[in-house]
């Protein structure tokens, strides 16, 4: 096997893995349970359709958010519209649960994702979770060279943004923080129960989810 066929496979490997994450949630929530609200009549397409958030069915969903994500560093850069789908998010997660939504990172530059990157695999993680293996090699060889170079942490994130910043001006995004479509969820102090409810707020509001390490916290990301 080619290497570039060899790459295509990790990244469908990868592609399967990031779908099939916490599919045992969304299974739940597609489950007929016949005390599940429906919204009512007279609601223009919506009548009649299953209530799926605590938001919906608590008849508090409206243009305003309930209660809202928290960013754990102010500065975080959230445009929208993931913004809103968090707010949305925040929101279900807090109906049901009465735990604040704390956001942990948002969009992201290429230092941003550089920097984010080397600390990923500082820490042991091989970066098997990234779609685009092709991509995630090209940065993780310069990550690698530095390392076996004796570069410094500063020159090493450097060589990293330089080759992030030549694939975005491709329009190659090695991950969806680089173009306004992902975000990532803390999960300290979530027991299991609250663990499995941020799973299912996150995919009825709309988006895809994928538990990551280093440190532990929810990805998620907005649908295609």
């Amino acid at each position: 096997m080619r290497l570039d066929e060899l790459e295509d496979v990790k990244g469908d490997l990868a592609r399967l893995r990031y779908d099939l994450a916490g599919l045992r949630f969304e299974l739940i929530e597609r489950k007929y349970r016949p005390d599940q609200a429906r919204t009512p009549a007279g609601n223009s397409t919506e009548s009649g359709r299953w209530v799926k958030t605590a938001a919906d069915r608590a008849g508090l969903r409206g243009e305003q958010p309930i209660r809202g994500f928290r960013k754990q560093d102010p500065s975080l850069h959230i445009p929208h519209p993931l913004s809103d789908k968090l707010n949305g998010f925040a929101d279900d997660f807090y109906l049901s649960t009465g735990r604040d939504l704390v956001v942990t990172s948002g969009s992201r530059n290429p230092v941003g994702q550089a920097k984010a990157m080397f600390e990923k695999f500082s820490d042991g993680a091989s970066g098997d979770d990234y779609v685009n293996q092709k991509a995630l090699k090209e940065i993780r060889d310069a990550y690698d060279e530095g390392a076996a170079a004796g570069l410094s942490k500063d020159e090493v994130v450097e060589n990293m943004r330089s080759i992030i910043q030549s694939q975005v001006n491709s329009g190659i995004f090695v991950s969806k923080h680089l173009n306004n479509g992902a975000a990532d969820v803390s999960v300290t102090g979530l027991n299991s129960k609250e663990r499995r409810q941020l799973y299912k707020s996150a995919r009825a509001s709309g988006f895809k989810v994928h538990p990551e390490g280093h440190p532990r916290h929810l990805h998620v990301e907005l649908k295609n």
